[in-house]
C-alpha cells in the first residue's frame, strides 16, 4: 500500500508540476542539457577583413535545439544562428558557442580559438602564429576525454593553461576534465 502510495504521488508530480524537477550533473548543468558541437570556423588562419564562415550545431537528448549563440573574447556577441559568415578584429580570439533547448536548458560553451592577422605591425622576427587549437570532441560527458590538438607557428616557447604546461609546437594531449574548462594556448617569440 505505501508502494502504491509513492507511485501515485510520482505520477501527480509529473502530471501536474512538469518540469518543476530539474536534476542537475556535478558542475551545476542540468542533466538533460543539451550539447553544443562546433563543426567548423573556417578559413583557419584569417586575414583582418577575410570573411569567416562559422558553423556549429545540438545535439538534445530530450528535445530540440531552438537556439543558437556565439561570442568572441575579443568582439563579443557574433551570432545566433548556428551557421553565419562575418569579420573579426585582428588578434587572438577565443570563440565560444552554446545551444539551447526547447525547455530553456543552455549547454554548457564548448569553445575553439582562432588568430586575424593583420591590423598589428608586427615585432622583428615576425609575430608567432596559432594555426590551430581545438578539442576532439569539443564537448564531453562527465568522466569522459577529450584530445586537445594545435599547431603554432613562428613561436620560440608555447603554453597550455590548466596546469599542462610547456609543449612542442605542435601536437596532443588527452584531457580529462570534471568541470568545463576553456584551454588558452599561449605562444611567444
Amino acid at each position: 500500500m505505501k508502494n502504491l502510495f509513492f507511485l501515485i504521488l510520482a505520477i501527480l508530480i509529473v502530471a501536474f508540476c512538469p518540469g518543476c524537477i530539474t536534476l542537475v550533473q556535478p558542475g551545476g548543468t542540468p542533466a538533460n542539457a543539451p550539447t553544443a558541437i562546433i563543426d567548423s570556423i573556417s578559413p583557419a588562419a584569417p586575414t583582418s577583413g577575410q570573411q569567416i564562415t562559422f558553423e556549429g550545431h545540438g545535439i538534445d537528448p530530450d528535445g530540440t535545439v531552438v537556439a543558437y549563440r556565439w561570442r568572441s573574447s575579443i568582439d563579443g556577441d557574433l551570432s545566433t544562428m548556428a551557421k553565419f559568415n562575418t569579420t573579426l578584429t585582428p588578434g587572438h580570439h577565443q570563440l565560444y558557442f552554446r545551444v539551447q533547448d526547447n525547455n530553456g536548458n543552455w549547454s554548457p560553451e564548448v569553445s575553439s580559438s582562432l588568430t586575424v592577422s593583420g591590423g598589428v605591425t608586427p615585432p622583428p622576427g615576425g609575430l608567432p602564429m596559432i594555426n590551430s587549437f581545438n578539442a576532439n570532441p569539443g564537448s564531453i560527458s562527465f568522466g569522459g576525454s577529450s584530445t586537445l590538438v594545435w599547431d603554432v607557428s613562428g613561436a620560440s616557447s608555447v603554453s597550455i593553461d590548466q596546469g599542462i604546461g610547456n609543449v612542442s609546437t605542435s601536437g596532443t594531449r588527452l584531457v580529462s576534465p570534471s568541470t568545463t574548462t576553456s584551454y588558452t594556448l599561449t605562444a611567444t617569440s
